[in-house]
């Protein structure tokens, strides 16, 4: 009896395994397949068939064979033009993004490849933004600041994450601003440009909502937080050069929003007094970032001893290329003074 009972338990686990077997679908071959052919109704067709948890799974699987044989500096190339199908397809699936809460399961899940988890960040932070509400954005926005908090996630993420949050927050930020009642008014019936409508909406000149207001006291949360994920990360001099550039970059974008980056400045103007203790491949974007986004004119002293003590002869010719753009601006500034030893009579 208990012989007959063990070999029913091992036919039932037999079957159990097959099916599930069975049920693993490769549509990623498929999806080859029909690319081979080269009939589009076909294709649409396929995809017509598919719902949003398949494509979910098809993109997975493209993006663990990908993986295998990209390198992964090309990772977001090859990615874009693989998953063309998933960025097409899925927001059609699911009501132009209306529910995001699968793709953040997605990327916030260790046991996903790399490759997809990083795809998935790309395309919420970039085409994909304007699909997503304030709401979603500052969601994916905190899901990818703990990303590059954590030092167990790969450096390839934590790049990403960094560029992709700020990316997010800056969106989320802008689009407060253009859907304020208010701001709405200068808008339909202006010609407008963001930049002045954000200096307006600062200053006062523009009077936001109260609704408008506490959603930008939300988002300016969310940057502040942020930011002060950045500069803890930025303040360690042997953190992985590619985080370094990320952060030096995000700096920047949050400053050209005129978003408060008093911090940043100090941190940067302190990481170029000590620029001996960072890679010589961050030099140049570094002082660049001092002079011409924050107006630390006293950071090209530095440039001379940077050019002199640079040991890699790309990282010598980007750096004496920048000081010689300088001394072209600092002559026609020169030139566009008047003339002050000109004879009066």
């Amino acid at each position: 009896m208990k012989t007959s009972k063990l070999v029913l338990a091992v036919l039932i686990f037999v079957f159990v395994c097959s099916v599930e077997a069975s049920s693993q679908r490769n549509y990623w071959q498929e999806i080859k397949k029909l690319n081979e052919q080269a009939d589009s109704n076909a294709y649409r067709d396929y995809f017509a068939k598919l719902s949003a948890d398949e494509l979910i799974i098809a993109a997975r699987q493209c993006s663990e064979e990908l993986q295998e044989v990209t390198q992964p500096e090309d990772w977001e190339m090859v990615g874009s033009m693989a998953l063309s199908f998933f960025y097409e397809y899925y927001p059609q699936k699911t009501n132009g993004l209306e529910d995001i809460s699968p793709l953040i399961a997605e990327f916030k899940n260790k046991s996903q490849s790399p490759f997809w988890r990083r795809a998935l960040m790309h395309m919420l932070s970039g085409s994909w933004q304007e699909k997503l509400s304030i709401k979603q954005s500052l969601t994916v926005a905190k899901v990818t600041c703990d990303i590059f908090s954590d030092h167990s996630e790969q450096t390839i993420l934590r790049s990403k994450a960094i560029g992709s949050s700020t990316l997010l927050l800056r969106y989320a930020y802008q689009k407060n601003i253009m859907n304020d009642t208010e701001a709405r008014k200068v808008i339909d019936n202006n010609d407008y440009d963001f930049q002045k409508l954000k200096d307006a909406v600062q200053s006062g000149q523009i009077k936001m909502t109260a609704e408008s207001k506490k959603i930008n006291g939300n988002i300016l949360l969310e940057v502040r937080k942020s930011i002060n994920s950045e500069l803890e990360l930025f303040s360690d001099s042997q953190v992985d050069i590619k985080l370094q550039q990320a952060i030096i970059v995000s700096f920047d974008r949050y400053h050209q929003y005129g978003l408060d980056t008093s911090e940043v400045k100090t941190a940067l103007v302190n990481a170029l007094d000590n620029y001996k203790r960072y890679d010589e491949k961050l030099w140049n974007l570094l002082i660049k970032t001092n002079v011409e986004s924050f107006g630390n004119r006293n950071a090209s002293g530095k440039l001379q001893d940077m050019i002199d003590e640079a040991k890699d002869k790309t990282n010598k010719e980007h750096l004496t290329y920048f000081q010689r753009e300088l001394e072209k601006e600092a002559k026609k500034e020169k030139q566009s003074l008047p003339d002050t030893n000109v004879e009066t009579k």
